[in-house]
């Protein structure tokens, strides 16, 4: 088969979980799947962002042959034709089908079959993070993919159990590949290393780690308000790292800091390299993850495979992949966050326990398995019996 992955408005950089995602799919890919054609459909600012070493990968431009117009000008013409250009010209590669790995389809579709994978639909389960016409935006490019699609790839059960519960999406339609962790993670035991980023990033006390870009539903501010009962009620004298792109949420986790007193034990490193992160996991003390909704969450499997105790929010897909390989809690309680956080950090007994736990688990989470998964999917997607999409919406 020649398949086309669609990187097209992909914003390399900007896009968290999903960029990883991505990544460590098409890494793998490269690595089981040597009999497929796969092309990267890519636009020019993703374009050459993405190392292929294997024959059977190539990358693919795709652009308007005139300078690209406004966006205004090719939506008019998107809806005046009912196709937009940069799809015929999609078409016109003679592919099996084109995969849309970011939960909406980057262009509109035409004839090549699609597979897509929706990642959550969170604005469903909390619209006020999102607002009125966002959450419609969204709603109406997923449900438009889902229809569009031959199978539908989700990242956890819970998405699937979502889709099938929200949307009346047929099971049948659906697979489920769950990710795993990059081989880079692993416990980094040189000490020059640590000092170093230590020092790099003035990290003077041990301390709990938090990777999220600052959405509000990542819950910082829940966090902090469960950092300062911490050192009230139980005298901890730690600190807490984060890291993560800076988004709509970072204003108000910046006052928070300051109206709570913890500027002195906070750091906020903002966005890291990946080779870094590895390194910080093996610093930090624990990992807390007090996130209201997840998808997935891969920071979970990374901190198993850096050794890193780890207390995480007990919704969504978080139990799914955590299993008994973290002590959960309800994130809407500041008391029964800080009461697990207190637990890992202070308790050997406890840590001793989640670490032996997580080296069981991380080997229920393999990305050559995630790959071997998905490239099935493209197969069942190319059966005669799924010609056409099955029960569009």
């Amino acid at each position: 088969m020649k398949i086309g992955l669609s990187l097209v408005n992909f914003n390399p950089g900007k896009m968290g979980g999903v960029e990883v995602y991505f990544r460590n799919l098409l890494e793998h890919l490269q690595r089981v799947d040597p009999v497929n054609q796969y092309s990267l459909l890519c636009d020019e600012r993703s374009a050459g962002h993405f190392r292929l070493h294997a024959e059977n990968f190539d990358e693919r431009l795709i652009r308007w042959r005139h300078p690209r117009p406004l966006r205004w000008i090719r939506s008019l013409l998107r809806h005046a034709c009912g196709v937009d250009l940069l799809t015929s010209r999609i078409d016109a590669l003679g592919l099996d089908m084109v995969h849309h790995p970011f939960s909406m389809m980057s262009l509109k579709p035409g004839q090549t079959p699609i597979v897509v994978t929706i990642h959550d639909i969170q604005y469903e389960y909390f619209p006020d993070f999102f607002g009125e016409a966002e959450c419609r935006r969204r709603r109406e490019g997923v449900l438009a993919a889902i229809s569009a699609a031959r199978v539908v790839l989700t990242i956890s059960e819970f998405t699937r159990r979502s889709l099938v519960e929200r949307y009346g999406v047929p099971a049948e339609k659906i697979v489920v590949a769950y990710m795993g962790c990059d081989r880079d993670f692993r416990r980094i035991e040189d000490q020059a290393a640590l000092s170093a980023l230590r020092q790099k990033y003035g990290i003077d006390r041990p301390f709990i780690y938090f990777p999220a870009a600052s959405w509000p539903h990542k819950n910082h501010t829940g966090l902090l308000r469960a950092l300062r009962l911490l050192i009230d009620r139980y005298q901890f004298e730690g600190g807490l790292v984060l890291t993560g792109i800076a988004r709509n949420g970072q204003e108000d986790i910046e006052r928070l800091v300051v109206e709570l007193g913890l500027q002195g034990r906070v750091r906020m490193l903002g966005y890291l390299e990946r080779d870094e992160l590895p390194v910080l996991y093996s610093l930090a003390r624990m990992l807390v993850y007090p996130s209201f909704f997840e998808g997935f969450g891969i920071p979970l499997l990374e901190a198993m495979a850096c050794g890193c105790p780890i207390a995480c929010s007990n919704v969504t897909s978080l139990p799914e992949v955590a299993g008994d390989a973290a002590l959960m809690f309800d994130p809407g309680s500041t008391e029964d966050m800080a009461r697990a956080i207190w637990d890992v950090w202070s308790d050997e007994g406890v840590r001793s326990s989640l670490l032996s736990a997580a080296k069981e688990r991380e080997k229920l989470f393999d990305l050559d398995a995630f790959a071997r998964v998905t490239a099935a999917a493209y197969s069942a997607a190319a059966e005669p019996s799924r010609l056409t999409p099955l029960d569009p919406l």
